[in-house]
């Protein structure tokens, strides 16, 4: 089963025009989208149709996006389901609380709706590949060296580590010289996106897990992408809280993203916006005008 052939997306948002162009703009990129127009219908449909990602507009009247985020994460099967929280909202409280109430991503609005479809595709593929991890631990060690996929548990109350050599590899580090705790991470973090990776570490420190793209620094200077992704996992009986997370070498598919967003929206002779450019940049206006 491929992204593209069954999986489906929950779009959620009061705004009716919002969720036709997000429907559109899915179904484009050959996804299944269902619509809901408030909290209650979205947490109905969920509970029904068990989609495989959730489009969540986070300003909503009745129950806000955060508060159907919190419940979504609390139900048996929405546990490691993605949820992309959208909204105009742009500080640093609200990214946040974003992520205290278990959000994968958010993004600010005006939306690029074709970039959007292609990010989602990533997560649902990323989403899917913990799943086979969960159900078949066996071949965990051999999947992280062919998906180059590290992974760690996190001991929170003793704060204590423990990272695959893999994990290690993503980094360009040996353990030796990467740092022992877990915030050892944000050294190695790239500065603009340390914040972010800081906020979900705290939430995580707390049982709430994740799913973060940020870039990383190698010793050399070159920048890397990783997609992380944190659960928690069993507890243990004298350490109390454990985390479990995965980091994925995303590079190569965001630079194919980058690629193909100068072949969508650039001539390629001139390097000029083109007329998909335009369209998009005038649509996004309209709704602009119409909140």
């Amino acid at each position: 089963m491929t992204v593209s052939e069954s999986a489906r997306v929950l779009v959620v948002d009061d705004d009716p025009l919002t969720r036709l162009m997000a429907s559109e703009a899915l179904r484009e990129g050959g996804l299944v989208t269902l619509e809901a127009e408030d909290g209650v219908q979205a947490l109905s449909l969920f509970d029904s149709a068990l989609p495989d990602l959730v489009l969540l507009d986070v300003m909503m009247p009745g129950l806000s996006g955060f508060e159907v985020c919190q419940q979504l994460r609390a139900r048996p099967g929405g546990a490691l389901v993605p949820i992309i929280m959208l909204t105009g909202l742009d500080d640093g409280d609200s990214v946040q609380r974003a992520f205290d109430v278990g959000a994968t991503d958010f993004i600010s609005k005006p939306t690029n709706w074709t970039l959007l479809r292609f990010r989602i595709r990533y997560v649902l593929r990323s989403a899917q590949v913990m799943k086979e991890l969960t159900r078949n631990k066996e071949s965990l060690s051999n999947a992280q060296r062919i998906a180059r996929l590290g992974s760690w548990e996190w001991f929170v109350q003793e704060n204590r580590v423990q990272r695959s050599d893999q994990y290690y590899r993503l980094f360009g580090q040996p353990a030796s010289d990467f740092g022992e705790h877990m915030e050892a991470v944000l050294e190695h973090v790239y500065v603009p996106d340390r914040p972010l990776v800081a906020g979900a570490l705290d939430g995580a420190r707390r049982g709430i897990g994740f799913q973060l793209t940020y870039r990383v620094v190698w010793p050399d200077g070159s920048v890397r992408t990783v997609l992380e992704t944190v659960e928690p996992g069993d507890p243990d009986e004298t350490a109390g809280l454990v985390m479990e997370g995965s980091a994925q070498d995303i590079t190569d598919q965001v630079d194919a993203q980058r690629r193909i967003r100068q072949l969508a929206y650039f001539d390629h002779l001139t390097g000029l916006p083109n007329r998909e450019f335009f369209r998009e940049n005038l649509l996004g206006a309209a709704v602009r005008c119409l909140q």
